[in-house]
């Protein structure tokens, strides 16, 4: 399953039992350190069971994983609007892994 953005650009898809996403520097919350997902986007994933989360920065060849339960369980929800509300997690609380 495909998940889009409110400009109708895709923002990640669940393939294997897992939601993954692309990444990029300019993505990350930088004064809090996190990585955002649309509540919205959280909120199917739970729906459907899926707990798994990958997030893979190609730039900088680094898997961050995690779960939905981080998410809803150490982040907080940040809303800049136009854009959709989002919980966000800080990357400590990721496994990374690099990748090759």
């Amino acid at each position: 399953m495909l998940y889009y953005n409110e400009k109708g650009k895709i923002t990640g898809e669940t393939r294997d039992g897992i939601f993954k996403k692309s990444v990029k520097e300019k993505n990350i919350y930088r004064n809090l350190d996190a990585w955002g997902i649309s509540l919205s986007i959280l909120e199917d994933l739970q729906k459907n069971s899926i707990e798994q989360i990958e997030l893979l920065d190609k730039k900088n060849k680094t898997l961050y994983k995690a779960t939905v339960s981080l998410y809803y369980e150490l982040g907080h929800e940040v809303w800049h609007k136009p854009y959709e509300p989002q919980q966000v997690l800080s990357r400590c609380h990721f496994t990374r892994e690099v990748i090759k």
